[in-house]
């Protein structure tokens, strides 16, 4: 009970603590006011500016909201008896919100339709320019001007046949990247695998069969009763004699530091790649006798006891 509300004061006094925070934090926002005003008033009447090039109206809409927010001018407004609303009213806020809405629209929508003037004045350049990258594989220049032109104008056919173009290559590269990447696993795990080198093909092994213990054990929790003691059985075994092939590698004096390392590792990669299937660990191919992957486990087994 005393331990309850040690944690009941503990918790009223975080809460205060919050409180006396954000009652700062409003007084330092009133306080500074002026200061935050003259600062945005400043950035829009800036972004108006250059907004000038993509729409003259969002651009004097945006310097409009900038001079809105200097305090002498807000100041002003408020005191016009005609006007009648203060600066910190709902309409004074809603004022400002309608006037950057507005502004963002209209830039937004002038940006928009220059670049679709630029596309009707020189679209068989354009196109060119971004066949060109396709051509070259250079997929991240491509895909860049793509975008800008094609956000623009979504309808476009010809922009649509350069982006299933660009789409299809990219899936093109990836199929190629993994093709390369699974037969470079393939290769190195038949070298290590087969080497005759004693040190590296046990810590390939090592590796190999320690992480098919570890994925038994994550794996699992479909299982119970009987099969699920027979799982837990096989993992320890697993890694009992991966422990026993890691010792005997790192004994070996045959055997690259480096080579050592790059066989493990290989090893781990290798057994969770052969137990995959549908991008699912797949315990009953480790366990059906049949297979390439039990074979392989207990080759490596079989070098504890030759």
């Amino acid at each position: 009970m005393a331990k309850l509300d040690e944690i009941t004061k503990k918790l009223e006094a975080k809460n205060k603590q919050n409180k006396e925070k954000a009652k700062a934090n409003i007084e330092f926002l009133k306080n500074n006011k002026d200061k935050f005003r003259w600062i945005f008033g400043v950035i829009f009447a800036l972004v108006g500016i250059s907004s000038f090039g993509d729409s003259i109206f969002g651009g004097l809409l945006y310097i409009l909201l900038g001079l809105f927010l200097l305090p002498p001018i807000s100041s002003l407004l408020a005191k016009n008896d005609k006007l009648k609303f203060s600066q910190n009213n709902i309409v004074w806020y809603s004022i400002v919100l309608l006037l950057l809405i507005g502004s963002g629209n209209i830039v937004s929508s002038g940006k928009t339709e220059k670049v679709k003037s630029e596309f009707t004045a020189n679209s068989a350049s354009i196109i060119a320019d971004i066949q060109k990258d396709l051509d070259a594989k250079n997929f991240s220049s491509a895909s860049s001007k793509l975008s800008k032109y094609f956000d623009a104008l979504p309808a476009n056919e010809d922009l649509k046949k350069l982006k299933a173009t660009l789409d299809e290559k990219k899936k093109e590269k990836t199929n190629d990247v993994a093709s390369t990447s699974e037969s470079k696993a393939s290769t190195t795990s038949k070298d290590y695998f087969n080497s005759n080198i004693a040190g590296i093909k046990d810590n390939y092994c090592a590796g190999y069969v320690q992480r098919a213990s570890g994925l038994i054990t994550q794996n699992s929790g479909g299982y119970t009763g009987e099969a699920l003691d027979q799982l837990q059985q096989v993992a320890k075994h697993l890694a009992n004699n991966g422990d026993v092939l890691l010792m005997k590698a790192m004994q070996a004096s045959d055997a690259p530091s480096n080579e050592l390392l790059d066989a493990l590792n290989t090893g781990m990669d290798n057994v969770g790649n052969d137990i995959t299937k549908n991008g699912k660990i797949d315990l009953t191919i480790l366990l059906d006798k049949s297979s390439q992957v039990n074979n392989k486990v207990m080759t490596c087994l079989r070098r504890n006891n030759p």
